[in-house]
């Protein structure tokens, strides 16, 4: 991901050994526990294991170079290779990047600075949500190339990666990694001063300076890509924080409604622009929370009715000035800010800017990302700032916007009434129908599902939450999938308790 710099994309070089040690296969069981990873094979299991192995050996080679600048360490995403990292966690739209006319629906291009404090947390001013995991948004589209961030967005220095092989060496071109081989720079991996690292990993004193790791960093961590959902996180958290500035009230807001029914210019899990995002928002006159509207990690139909809950709206958005991080550093002074900025000529990721400082006479930008807590340090990274290069690392100050926002919301709407299966049937409000019986395709009788919005079971008799919409008949479970094509179940802490009638606890049975 551009933001991601080169070394998120570091392929792994190492030599997969022909035996895996019990040592290797004991970390592994405790790594799956640790991050509740389950498979759907045996045989998949082993390849995860191999899989993990290499990047064990890479990060163990690495943290015994006596001139490292920085540690890593294995996280969430260590059971992937590098292809299958980046095919499922991109998503700021490159091609619209290319056609993107950026004109601010608020112009606030004076000149004028101010002074601005030397350092700002706005998660310390309760002004941020809790960091969310985006997932992989049902969309397993990779390519080799360059990169970008948002919300921060950020690009790969090097430009393009042409070198790709089965195993990682500069001997083959990479033109589309369709084979799921893995891309490198020519410059050796490991060297000193190479601006590549692993998706894999989540490092403890790295601080990047123009993809060049600094001696006295330790600010950061290791970062990754994907094809993803980023660019609604990013924008649904700015305006979070304007929203909560303006008003006192922090509402986390959807990004799925964003993903499913921003479509006229944006493309849900295939990519999209935080400018479009907030037109859309201007434009239907608000935003749902995701309480209501809740993350599915996939794009689905937009539900045209939530789609006219305006629970938060903005006025407008601004485009910071490409190149000038004085004027950066000012947005994010007044609120949290997105920024979208090309390293190179394309883009891929975004992220959420909330914050800046120094430490130990290094300046920096505070990033919050949308790959859950696990990654990075909670969930957060800082990059550096005051390069010396005008586009800063990565392109940070190429290319950045932030919803703008003087009005009250509207008020809520008035609580709805019942729901009418039929001109004899009703269900309460926070129920759904669901057919009881059936004759030749025609519904005869209705009963009441205790959740909203919910999947109704085609015996008749049940029904699963709506972020659980697979009716396992035979297990009698309720259950989902996963971007990796696992199939999990509900779990009792979810709170999907009704009555039960022998089918065990986690389906909710019809009111009677």
């Amino acid at each position: 991901m551009g933001w991601l710099w080169s070394f998120v994309l570091l392929p792994l070089l190492f030599h997969v050994p022909t035996s895996l040690s019990s040592l290797t296969s004991d970390l592994f069981d405790s790594w799956c526990k640790n991050h509740g990873k389950t498979y759907s094979s045996e045989q998949e299991k082993l390849y995860r294991l191999k899989v993990f192995q290499e990047n064990y050996d890479f990060v163990s080679h690495h943290n015994t170079m006596p001139n490292s600048t920085y540690t890593l360490s294995l996280n969430a995403f260590a059971d992937l290779t590098h292809h299958e990292f980046k095919a499922s966690r991109l998503g700021l739209s490159s091609s619209d990047l290319s056609t993107f006319n950026f004109k601010p629906s608020i112009d606030e291009s004076s000149d004028v600075l101010f002074d601005v404090p030397s350092s700002v947390d706005w998660r310390k001013s309760g002004v941020v949500t809790g960091v969310k995991d985006q997932g992989s948004c049902g969309s397993m589209i990779a390519f080799c190339g360059r990169l970008r961030a948002s919300g921060l967005v950020v690009g790969n220095p090097l430009g393009k990666y042409s070198r790709c092989s089965d195993d990682g060496g500069p001997d083959a071109d990479c033109k589309a990694c369709k084979s799921g081989r893995v891309c490198s720079s020519s410059a050796s991996p490991l060297r000193k001063g190479n601006k590549d690292k692993p998706h894999i990993f989540g490092g403890r004193h790295l601080l990047a300076h123009g993809g060049v790791a600094n001696p006295e960093g330790s600010l950061g961590l290791a970062l990754v890509l994907g094809w993803c959902a980023c660019w609604a996180f990013s924008a649904t958290g700015a305006i979070e924080g304007i929203n909560k500035i303006v008003t006192g009230s922090l509402v986390s807001l959807s990004e799925q409604e964003l993903v499913d029914c921003d479509r006229s210019y944006n493309s849900g899990c295939e990519g999209g622009l935080m400018d479009y995002a907030y037109q859309f928002v201007v434009q239907n006159h608000g935003i749902d929370t995701e309480e209501d509207y809740p993350y599915q990690g996939a794009g689905r139909s937009c539900n045209k009715e939530k789609l006219k809950r305006h629970v938060v709206t903005i006025d407008g958005y601004t485009d910071v000035p490409p190149n000038n991080e004085k004027r950066l550093l000012q947005a994010v002074a007044t609120q949290p800010g997105i920024f979208t900025g090309p390293c190179s000529t394309a883009l891929d990721h975004a992220v959420l800017i909330v914050g800046y400082g120094s430490e130990n006479g290094v300046d920096y930008w505070i990033l919050k990302n949308s790959w859950g807590s696990h990654w990075g340090t909670n969930g957060y990274m800082q990059m550096l700032r005051n390069s010396g290069n005008s586009q800063g690392v990565c392109g940070i100050n190429t290319l950045a916007s932030y919803p703008v926002k003087t009005n009250p919301n509207p008020p809520p709407p008035p609580t709805p009434g019942p729901t009418k299966c039929n001109i004899f049937t009703s269900c309460s409000q926070g129920e759904t129908c669901c057919c009881a019986s059936r004759v030749l395709g025609v519904c005869f009788s209705w009963k009441c599902c205790e959740l909203d919005s919910a999947v109704c079971c085609k015996d008749h008799r049940h029904c699963c939450p709506h972020d659980y919409p697979i009716c396992d008949t035979r297990r009698k479970q309720c259950l989902k999938q996963t971007g990796n094509g696992t199939m999990v179940k509900g779990l009792e802490k979810k709170g999907f308790f009704g009555r039960s009638d022998g089918w065990g606890s986690l389906f909710r049975v019809w009111n009677m």
